[in-house]
Protein backbone atom coordinates (compact mmCIF):
# COMPACT_ATOMS: atom_id res chain seq x y z
CA UNK A 1 0.00 0.00 0.00
CA UNK A 2 1.21 3.51 -0.79
CA UNK A 3 1.95 5.50 2.37
CA UNK A 4 -0.02 8.63 3.25
CA UNK A 5 3.10 10.84 3.28
CA UNK A 6 3.84 9.78 -0.28
CA UNK A 7 0.26 10.46 -1.35
CA UNK A 8 0.40 13.86 0.30
CA UNK A 9 3.32 14.73 -1.98
CA UNK A 10 0.76 14.78 -4.77
CA UNK A 11 -0.72 17.90 -3.22
CA UNK A 12 2.66 19.61 -3.48
CA UNK A 13 2.36 19.46 -7.26
CA UNK A 14 0.92 22.70 -8.63
CA UNK A 15 -1.36 21.03 -11.15
CA UNK A 16 -2.92 18.74 -8.53
CA UNK A 17 -3.42 21.57 -6.04
CA UNK A 18 -5.28 23.53 -8.74
CA UNK A 19 -7.61 20.57 -9.26
CA UNK A 20 -8.28 20.11 -5.54
CA UNK A 21 -9.11 23.81 -5.19
CA UNK A 22 -12.04 23.56 -7.63
CA UNK A 23 -15.28 23.32 -5.59
CA UNK A 24 -17.52 20.35 -6.45
CA UNK A 25 -21.27 19.84 -6.02
CA UNK A 26 -22.28 17.94 -2.89
CA UNK A 27 -22.01 14.17 -3.27
CA UNK A 28 -19.57 14.36 -6.22
CA UNK A 29 -16.24 12.54 -6.31
CA UNK A 30 -13.19 13.03 -8.47
CA UNK A 31 -10.28 10.63 -8.91
CA UNK A 32 -6.84 10.68 -10.44
CA UNK A 33 -6.62 7.51 -12.49
CA UNK A 34 -4.42 5.55 -14.86
CA UNK A 35 -1.11 6.72 -16.25
CA UNK A 36 -0.60 9.77 -14.04
CA UNK A 37 -0.76 7.66 -10.86
CA UNK A 38 1.47 5.00 -12.41
CA UNK A 39 4.09 7.56 -13.43
CA UNK A 40 3.92 9.34 -10.06
CA UNK A 41 4.67 6.07 -8.27
CA UNK A 42 7.51 5.36 -10.72
CA UNK A 43 8.85 8.89 -10.14
CA UNK A 44 8.44 9.70 -13.82
CA UNK A 45 7.26 13.03 -15.19
CA UNK A 46 3.85 13.13 -16.81
CA UNK A 47 2.09 15.91 -18.69
CA UNK A 48 -1.16 13.96 -19.13
CA UNK A 49 -3.67 13.83 -16.28
CA UNK A 50 -6.65 11.45 -16.41
CA UNK A 51 -9.55 12.28 -14.11
CA UNK A 52 -12.61 10.14 -13.40
CA UNK A 53 -15.78 11.79 -12.13
CA UNK A 54 -18.65 10.34 -10.11
CA UNK A 55 -21.63 12.66 -10.29
CA UNK A 56 -23.20 15.10 -12.76
CA UNK A 57 -20.46 15.20 -15.40
CA UNK A 58 -21.63 18.30 -17.27
CA UNK A 59 -21.99 20.34 -14.10
CA UNK A 60 -18.61 19.25 -12.70
CA UNK A 61 -16.72 19.67 -15.98
CA UNK A 62 -18.13 23.19 -16.41
CA UNK A 63 -16.61 24.17 -13.05
CA UNK A 64 -13.16 23.01 -14.17
CA UNK A 65 -13.54 24.86 -17.48
CA UNK A 66 -14.16 28.10 -15.59
CA UNK A 67 -11.14 27.66 -13.29
CA UNK A 68 -8.53 26.27 -15.70
CA UNK A 69 -7.43 28.28 -18.75
CA UNK A 70 -6.86 26.29 -21.91
CA UNK A 71 -8.34 24.84 -25.06
CA UNK A 72 -11.52 22.92 -24.23
CA UNK A 73 -13.08 20.00 -26.07
CA UNK A 74 -16.33 18.63 -24.65
CA UNK A 75 -17.97 15.41 -25.86
CA UNK A 76 -21.21 15.77 -23.89
CA UNK A 77 -22.80 12.71 -25.52
CA UNK A 78 -19.97 10.50 -24.22
CA UNK A 79 -19.57 12.41 -20.94
CA UNK A 80 -15.91 13.12 -21.62
CA UNK A 81 -13.94 16.31 -22.01
CA UNK A 82 -10.41 17.64 -22.40
CA UNK A 83 -8.63 20.80 -21.32
CA UNK A 84 -5.22 21.48 -22.89
CA UNK A 85 -3.07 24.13 -21.23
CA UNK A 86 0.44 25.28 -22.13
CA UNK A 87 1.82 22.67 -19.70
CA UNK A 88 -0.71 19.88 -19.41
CA UNK A 89 -3.45 17.84 -21.00
CA UNK A 90 -6.31 17.01 -18.66
CA UNK A 91 -8.78 14.32 -19.73
CA UNK A 92 -12.07 14.07 -17.82
CA UNK A 93 -14.52 11.17 -18.04
CA UNK A 94 -17.56 9.94 -16.17
CA UNK A 95 -16.75 6.72 -14.31
CA UNK A 96 -18.20 3.93 -16.40
CA UNK A 97 -18.68 0.25 -17.03
CA UNK A 98 -17.89 -1.29 -20.40
CA UNK A 99 -19.16 -4.40 -22.14
CA UNK A 100 -18.01 -5.82 -25.46
CA UNK A 101 -20.71 -7.26 -27.75
CA UNK A 102 -18.13 -9.12 -29.87
CA UNK A 103 -14.33 -9.58 -29.68
CA UNK A 104 -12.50 -6.50 -30.94
CA UNK A 105 -15.64 -4.36 -31.14
CA UNK A 106 -15.89 -0.94 -29.54
CA UNK A 107 -17.47 -1.21 -26.10
CA UNK A 108 -20.95 -0.31 -24.92
CA UNK A 109 -20.71 2.11 -22.01
CA UNK A 110 -22.95 2.85 -19.02
CA UNK A 111 -22.27 5.03 -15.93
CA UNK A 112 -20.86 3.16 -12.93
CA UNK A 113 -18.70 3.66 -9.83
CA UNK A 114 -14.91 3.92 -9.65
CA UNK A 115 -14.43 0.19 -9.05
CA UNK A 116 -16.26 -0.73 -12.26
CA UNK A 117 -14.28 2.00 -14.01
CA UNK A 118 -10.97 0.52 -12.91
CA UNK A 119 -12.12 -2.96 -13.92
CA UNK A 120 -12.32 -1.85 -17.58
CA UNK A 121 -8.63 -0.82 -17.65
CA UNK A 122 -6.00 -2.66 -19.67
CA UNK A 123 -3.33 -3.57 -17.08
CA UNK A 124 -3.08 -3.61 -13.30
CA UNK A 125 -0.47 -0.84 -13.32
CA UNK A 126 -3.07 1.39 -15.02
CA UNK A 127 -5.93 0.32 -12.75
CA UNK A 128 -5.02 2.42 -9.71
CA UNK A 129 -6.73 5.60 -8.55
CA UNK A 130 -6.41 8.32 -5.93
CA UNK A 131 -9.57 10.01 -4.70
CA UNK A 132 -8.84 13.72 -4.67
CA UNK A 133 -12.22 14.89 -3.42
CA UNK A 134 -13.85 14.61 -1.02
CA UNK A 135 -10.82 14.46 1.31
CA UNK A 136 -8.80 12.73 2.58
CA UNK A 137 -6.65 11.50 -0.30
CA UNK A 138 -7.43 7.80 -0.68
CA UNK A 139 -5.43 5.26 -2.67
CA UNK A 140 -7.57 2.68 -4.50
CA UNK A 141 -5.83 -0.42 -5.88
CA UNK A 142 -8.25 -3.36 -6.25
CA UNK A 143 -5.97 -5.33 -8.62
CA UNK A 144 -2.62 -4.92 -6.79
CA UNK A 145 -1.18 -2.68 -9.46
CA UNK A 146 1.27 -1.17 -6.99
CA UNK A 147 2.74 -4.61 -6.26
CA UNK A 148 3.09 -5.26 -9.99
CA UNK A 149 4.86 -1.90 -10.37
CA UNK A 150 7.36 -2.98 -7.73
CA UNK A 151 7.76 -6.41 -9.39
CA UNK A 152 8.13 -4.84 -12.83
CA UNK A 153 5.23 -6.79 -14.36
CA UNK A 154 2.72 -6.07 -17.09
CA UNK A 155 -0.40 -8.00 -16.10
CA UNK A 156 -3.96 -7.94 -17.45
CA UNK A 157 -6.96 -7.76 -15.12
CA UNK A 158 -8.92 -10.76 -16.37
CA UNK A 159 -8.47 -13.57 -18.89
CA UNK A 160 -10.90 -12.13 -21.46
CA UNK A 161 -9.02 -8.83 -21.66
CA UNK A 162 -7.27 -9.41 -25.01
CA UNK A 163 -10.42 -10.94 -26.47
CA UNK A 164 -12.38 -7.81 -25.51
CA UNK A 165 -9.76 -5.40 -26.85
CA UNK A 166 -6.92 -6.90 -28.93
CA UNK A 167 -5.14 -3.52 -29.14
CA UNK A 168 -3.97 -4.32 -25.61
CA UNK A 169 -1.53 -6.79 -27.13
CA UNK A 170 0.31 -3.92 -28.83
CA UNK A 171 0.19 -1.94 -25.59
CA UNK A 172 1.57 -4.79 -23.50
CA UNK A 173 4.82 -4.76 -25.46
CA UNK A 174 4.90 -0.96 -25.63
CA UNK A 175 4.65 -0.60 -21.85
CA UNK A 176 7.06 -3.48 -21.23
CA UNK A 177 9.79 -1.74 -23.21
CA UNK A 178 9.00 1.76 -21.96
CA UNK A 179 9.38 0.76 -18.31
CA UNK A 180 11.84 -2.13 -18.77
CA UNK A 181 9.19 -4.46 -17.33
CA UNK A 182 8.41 -8.10 -18.09
CA UNK A 183 5.08 -9.37 -19.33
CA UNK A 184 3.70 -11.58 -16.56
CA UNK A 185 3.75 -15.28 -17.60
CA UNK A 186 -0.01 -15.88 -17.59
CA UNK A 187 -0.55 -12.64 -19.53
CA UNK A 188 2.00 -13.80 -22.10
CA UNK A 189 0.15 -17.12 -22.44
CA UNK A 190 -3.12 -15.29 -23.02
CA UNK A 191 -1.49 -13.14 -25.71
CA UNK A 192 -0.54 -16.33 -27.53
CA UNK A 193 -4.05 -17.74 -27.09
CA UNK A 194 -5.88 -14.61 -28.24
CA UNK A 195 -3.47 -13.24 -30.84
CA UNK A 196 -5.85 -14.15 -33.69
CA UNK A 197 -8.43 -11.63 -32.43
CA UNK A 198 -6.23 -8.89 -33.91
CA UNK A 199 -7.87 -9.73 -37.25
CA UNK A 200 -11.09 -8.26 -35.82
CA UNK A 201 -9.54 -4.78 -35.49
CA UNK A 202 -10.16 -2.07 -38.05
CA UNK A 203 -7.11 -0.69 -39.92
CA UNK A 204 -7.61 2.64 -38.13
CA UNK A 205 -7.19 1.06 -34.70
CA UNK A 206 -4.08 -0.83 -35.82
CA UNK A 207 -2.62 2.36 -37.31
CA UNK A 208 -3.22 4.21 -34.06
CA UNK A 209 -1.34 1.59 -32.02
CA UNK A 210 1.58 1.57 -34.49
CA UNK A 211 1.76 5.36 -34.44
CA UNK A 212 1.98 5.27 -30.64
CA UNK A 213 4.77 2.67 -30.83
CA UNK A 214 6.65 4.85 -33.32
CA UNK A 215 6.80 7.62 -30.69
CA UNK A 216 8.49 5.38 -28.13
CA UNK A 217 12.20 5.61 -27.43
CA UNK A 218 12.53 1.81 -27.59
CA UNK A 219 10.48 1.41 -30.79
CA UNK A 220 13.11 -0.81 -32.45
CA UNK A 221 12.78 -3.34 -29.66
CA UNK A 222 8.99 -3.16 -29.57
CA UNK A 223 8.75 -3.91 -33.28
CA UNK A 224 11.15 -6.83 -32.83
CA UNK A 225 8.95 -8.17 -30.03
CA UNK A 226 5.87 -7.95 -32.25
CA UNK A 227 7.69 -9.71 -35.08
CA UNK A 228 8.71 -12.46 -32.66
CA UNK A 229 5.05 -13.27 -31.93
CA UNK A 230 4.31 -13.21 -35.70
CA UNK A 231 1.79 -10.41 -35.42
CA UNK A 232 2.62 -9.25 -38.96
CA UNK A 233 0.98 -12.38 -40.41
CA UNK A 234 -2.37 -11.22 -39.08
CA UNK A 235 -2.22 -7.69 -40.48
CA UNK A 236 -0.36 -8.29 -43.74
CA UNK A 237 -3.44 -7.50 -45.83
CA UNK A 238 -4.29 -4.26 -44.00
CA UNK A 239 -3.42 -0.71 -45.14
CA UNK A 240 -1.17 0.49 -42.34
CA UNK A 241 -0.48 4.06 -43.41
CA UNK A 242 -3.13 6.77 -43.55
CA UNK A 243 -3.39 8.60 -46.84
CA UNK A 244 -3.12 12.35 -46.81
CA UNK A 245 -1.20 12.46 -43.52
CA UNK A 246 2.43 13.10 -42.79
CA UNK A 247 4.34 9.89 -42.19
CA UNK A 248 7.71 10.11 -40.49
CA UNK A 249 10.55 7.89 -41.69
CA UNK A 250 10.46 6.13 -38.33
CA UNK A 251 6.77 5.25 -38.74
CA UNK A 252 7.31 4.12 -42.30
CA UNK A 253 10.22 1.94 -41.29
CA UNK A 254 8.19 0.47 -38.45
CA UNK A 255 5.18 -0.24 -40.65
CA UNK A 256 7.33 -1.71 -43.39
CA UNK A 257 8.85 -4.22 -41.01
CA UNK A 258 5.40 -5.46 -40.06
CA UNK A 259 4.21 -5.63 -43.60
CA UNK A 260 5.89 -6.60 -46.86
CA UNK A 261 3.69 -4.33 -48.97
CA UNK A 262 5.24 -1.07 -47.78
CA UNK A 263 2.80 1.55 -49.04
CA UNK A 264 -0.95 1.50 -49.45
CA UNK A 265 -2.39 2.33 -52.87
CA UNK A 266 -2.67 5.99 -53.75
CA UNK A 267 -0.41 9.06 -53.99
CA UNK A 268 2.69 9.15 -51.82
CA UNK A 269 5.09 11.94 -50.97
CA UNK A 270 8.67 12.20 -52.15
CA UNK A 271 9.92 11.70 -48.59
CA UNK A 272 7.85 8.54 -48.25
CA UNK A 273 9.19 7.20 -51.52
CA UNK A 274 12.74 7.99 -50.46
CA UNK A 275 12.14 6.21 -47.15
CA UNK A 276 10.65 3.18 -48.89
CA UNK A 277 13.73 2.92 -51.12
CA UNK A 278 15.99 3.18 -48.08
CA UNK A 279 14.04 0.41 -46.36
CA UNK A 280 14.43 -1.85 -49.37
CA UNK A 281 18.17 -1.06 -49.49
CA UNK A 282 18.57 -1.99 -45.83
CA UNK A 283 16.61 -5.20 -46.37
CA UNK A 284 19.00 -6.16 -49.20
CA UNK A 285 21.97 -5.45 -46.96
CA UNK A 286 20.47 -7.56 -44.17
CA UNK A 287 20.01 -10.47 -46.56
CA UNK A 288 23.62 -10.03 -47.69
CA UNK A 289 24.89 -9.98 -44.09
CA UNK A 290 23.04 -13.20 -43.32
CA UNK A 291 24.82 -14.94 -46.22
CA UNK A 292 28.30 -13.57 -45.58
CA UNK A 293 30.80 -15.75 -43.73
CA UNK A 294 34.06 -13.80 -43.92
CA UNK A 295 34.65 -11.18 -41.27
CA UNK A 296 36.15 -8.73 -43.74
CA UNK A 297 33.11 -9.01 -46.03
CA UNK A 298 30.85 -8.02 -43.10
CA UNK A 299 33.21 -5.15 -42.37
CA UNK A 300 32.96 -3.82 -45.93
CA UNK A 301 29.17 -4.11 -45.97
CA UNK A 302 28.56 -2.45 -42.61
CA UNK A 303 31.09 0.31 -43.36
CA UNK A 304 28.65 1.65 -45.94
CA UNK A 305 25.94 2.32 -43.35
CA UNK A 306 25.22 5.14 -40.92
CA UNK A 307 25.70 4.24 -37.23
CA UNK A 308 21.97 4.69 -36.52
CA UNK A 309 21.10 2.25 -39.29
CA UNK A 310 23.54 -0.30 -37.87
CA UNK A 311 21.89 0.04 -34.44
CA UNK A 312 18.48 -0.41 -36.01
CA UNK A 313 19.59 -3.60 -37.76
CA UNK A 314 21.07 -4.91 -34.52
CA UNK A 315 17.74 -4.49 -32.71
CA UNK A 316 15.51 -5.76 -35.51
CA UNK A 317 17.69 -8.75 -36.40
CA UNK A 318 19.14 -10.35 -33.24
CA UNK A 319 20.81 -13.07 -35.33
CA UNK A 320 23.19 -10.38 -36.67
CA UNK A 321 24.28 -9.07 -33.28
CA UNK A 322 27.50 -11.11 -33.22
CA UNK A 323 28.59 -9.83 -36.62
CA UNK A 324 27.80 -6.25 -35.62
CA UNK A 325 29.77 -6.60 -32.37
CA UNK A 326 32.73 -7.89 -34.41
CA UNK A 327 32.40 -4.96 -36.79
CA UNK A 328 32.47 -2.47 -33.91
CA UNK A 329 35.67 -4.05 -32.60
CA UNK A 330 37.22 -4.07 -36.08
CA UNK A 331 36.46 -0.37 -36.61
CA UNK A 332 38.66 0.37 -33.60
CA UNK A 333 41.67 -1.48 -35.04
CA UNK A 334 44.52 0.92 -35.69
CA UNK A 335 45.57 0.75 -39.38
CA UNK A 336 48.83 -1.15 -39.79
CA UNK A 337 50.07 1.19 -42.55
CA UNK A 338 49.26 4.63 -43.95
CA UNK A 339 49.80 6.50 -47.18
CA UNK A 340 53.07 7.86 -45.76
CA UNK A 341 54.42 4.32 -45.48
CA UNK A 342 53.69 3.77 -49.18
CA UNK A 343 55.44 7.03 -50.10
CA UNK A 344 58.48 5.87 -48.12
CA UNK A 345 58.56 2.77 -50.33
CA UNK A 346 58.93 5.01 -53.37
CA UNK A 347 55.36 4.63 -54.61
CA UNK A 348 53.67 7.63 -56.18
CA UNK A 349 50.11 8.64 -55.21
CA UNK A 350 47.65 6.82 -57.49
CA UNK A 351 44.52 4.61 -57.34
CA UNK A 352 46.95 1.82 -56.42
CA UNK A 353 47.35 3.47 -52.99
CA UNK A 354 43.71 2.88 -52.07
CA UNK A 355 43.75 -0.72 -53.36
CA UNK A 356 46.84 -1.55 -51.30
CA UNK A 357 45.49 0.08 -48.15
CA UNK A 358 42.12 -1.66 -48.56
CA UNK A 359 43.75 -5.04 -49.15
CA UNK A 360 45.93 -4.71 -46.05
CA UNK A 361 42.87 -3.67 -44.03
CA UNK A 362 40.98 -6.77 -45.18
CA UNK A 363 43.84 -9.04 -44.14
CA UNK A 364 44.07 -7.24 -40.81
CA UNK A 365 40.31 -7.61 -40.13
CA UNK A 366 40.49 -11.32 -41.02
CA UNK A 367 43.44 -11.63 -38.59
CA UNK A 368 45.71 -12.88 -41.39
CA UNK A 369 48.31 -10.26 -40.47
CA UNK A 370 48.81 -8.50 -37.13
CA UNK A 371 51.82 -6.17 -37.45
CA UNK A 372 53.20 -3.40 -39.59
CA UNK A 373 56.23 -5.54 -40.37
CA UNK A 374 54.04 -8.26 -41.89
CA UNK A 375 52.11 -5.67 -43.89
CA UNK A 376 55.28 -4.06 -45.30
CA UNK A 377 56.71 -7.48 -46.27
CA UNK A 378 53.53 -8.31 -48.16
CA UNK A 379 53.52 -5.00 -49.99
CA UNK A 380 57.16 -5.54 -50.95
CA UNK A 381 56.24 -8.93 -52.43
CA UNK A 382 53.31 -7.40 -54.38
CA UNK A 383 55.53 -4.65 -55.81
CA UNK A 384 58.35 -7.01 -56.80
CA UNK A 385 55.93 -9.37 -58.52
Amino acid sequence: MVSNPRLNRLLQRKEIKELVDVPLPKGSRIYLVGGYIRDFLLRRKSHDIDLAIEGDFDQIFSRFKKRISGKVVNYATFQTGTIVTDRLRLDFARTRKESYPTPGALPKVVPADIYEDLRRRDFTINAMAVRLKPPPLTFIDPYNGYQDLKRGWIRILHEESFRDDPTRIFRAYRYARRFSFAIEPETKSLIKRDLHFITRLTPERIINELDLIAEEKEWYRIIRDLKNISIYRLIADRPLIRRGRGVTERKLFLHAHLKLNILENGPITVSQLKSAKEIKRVERIVAELKRIKKRSACYRTLSRLEPTTIEMIKELYPELKTKIRQFKRDVLLKPLITGSDLLNLGLKPSPLFRRILDRIRVLQVDRKIRSKKEAMQLIGQWISS
